[in-house]
């Protein structure tokens, strides 16, 4: 479990492609003691650590995953978005993330201002209606608030900080990102849902 509070920046020094899967060596600006075993959010992505060299880990990505996120984009140089996993009295800031991707997004545009940045991204239409505006949505493990929702694009306001510190800094139109929906929004529409209701009667 994450909250979208994105610690660290971090850049992918290796990466292998076999039998698409996929493994990458991550190099965090964040010091801390990894250690293996660990669940870490990777730009969303819930994901093992599976060794540690210095202050490096290696991760791996099945085809599945690999299929669903943006990890088929991924190369050596890439930078990725980095959360270590919640723990028990841990300060909660953003938002209940699972690490669980449900889609990709493209930007569709992007508007740099002085007090903030204005991104929209298209969203795959099945998660449309668990786009709420005020709702919450995950974007690359960054939690953010929706501004708009408007011919399935989802828009929201990026501070200066959260710029500053994520890999959005870096993204451009037409860039693909990870999305996950507020897992709030999925179960209370899920268990709404007219398929529902009808399986209950």
């Amino acid at each position: 479990m994450f909250t979208g509070i994105i610690q660290s920046v971090g850049v992918i020094t290796a990466l292998e492609k076999k039998n698409s899967a996929v493994t990458c060596t991550i190099n965090p600006l964040l010091r801390r003691k990894w250690k293996k075993g660990e669940s870490v959010s990777i730009n969303g992505i819930c994901s093992t650590i599976i060794s540690v060299t210095g202050h490096s880990f290696l991760v791996a990505y099945m085809p599945h995953t690999v299929h669903l996120t943006t990890v088929k984009r991924w190369k050596k140089g890439t930078r990725v978005n980095i959360e270590p996993s919640l723990k028990a009295g841990d300060e909660i800031s953003g938002h209940f993330v699972t690490g669980h991707i449900d889609g990709v997004a493209r930007i569709v545009a992007m508007k740099y201002e002085k007090e903030q940045t204005t991104l929209s991204i298209q969203v795959p239409r099945k998660l449309l209606r668990y786009s709420i505006p005020r709702g919450s949505i995950t974007i690359n493990g960054v939690s953010l608030t929706i501004a708009s929702v408007k011919n399935a694009k989802v828009t929201v306001k990026i501070t200066p900080y959260t710029l500053s510190h994520t890999t959005l800094q870096y993204t451009e139109r037409g860039a693909s990102l990870n999305l996950e929906i507020d897992m709030l929004a999925r179960y209370l529409l899920w268990k709404n849902s007219p398929s529902k209701k009808r399986k209950r009667a």
